[in-house]
């Protein structure tokens, strides 16, 4: 199409190409509206997205405080439920040491008796004891009742050996003792069955 302009050069408009006026277009005003829009769009999202991970941030550090007591709770049930199996274990046994402890009270040789019966977490059950000194009988009755205790059939099955500590002569007064301590190695029982 060619377009005639019969006017004087005086009054022409000068014309513009659809190229150069295209920002005056109504097009060109909507994608411009469009790609405002998406920028506002866009850095809003970025700031609730910065609001909720603020948000989850604390919700974590205050869970974090929660977990941290769950955890210390978890710990001691733990060790109470450790202790209960323990006790479990010392109720299942208590039957067989009352009778052990009956028979050293019937083994124990007269003129001997114990002060002191202590265990400790190594397994060694220690007696401490004395007996009258009448003329050199007291080491004697110590050494029969050492000798006693590891051929009964009661202490025998839980006791890898006993062996005589100490022994120390006092004068009590008019009376002379001999002061004693005996060291049983005990066999640790088997988890599952009770000595």
């Amino acid at each position: 199409m060619i377009t005639v302009n019969l006017l004087p050069e005086g009054y022409r408009k000068p014309t513009a190409t659809s190229i150069r006026q295209f920002h005056r277009s109504p097009l060109a005003l909507g994608a411009a509206g469009l790609l405002i829009g998406v920028g506002v769009l866009l850095a809003a999202l970025g700031g609730l997205g910065h609001l909720r991970l603020a948000g989850l941030q604390a919700r974590i550090h205050a869970l974090a405080a929660k977990k941290q007591a769950i955890d210390e709770v978890k710990a001691v049930i733990a060790t109470l439920r450790e202790q209960e199996r323990v006790f479990e274990q010392l109720d299942r046994r208590r039957s067989h040491w009352a009778r052990r402890l009956n028979v050293l009270s019937d083994l124990t040789p007269e003129g001997v008796w114990f002060s002191d019966l202590a265990l400790d977490a190594q397994g060694k059950l220690t007696f401490q004891g004395a007996a009258i000194s009448q003329g050199g009988e007291a080491m004697a009755s110590v050494n029969r009742l050492v000798q006693t205790l590891k051929a009964d059939q009661s202490f025998s099955p839980i006791i890898r050996d006993i062996q005589i500590e100490s022994i120390q002569n006092v004068q009590e007064g008019e009376i002379e003792l001999m002061k004693f301590a005996l060291i049983c190695d005990l066999i640790p029982p088997p988890a599952a069955s009770t000595p």
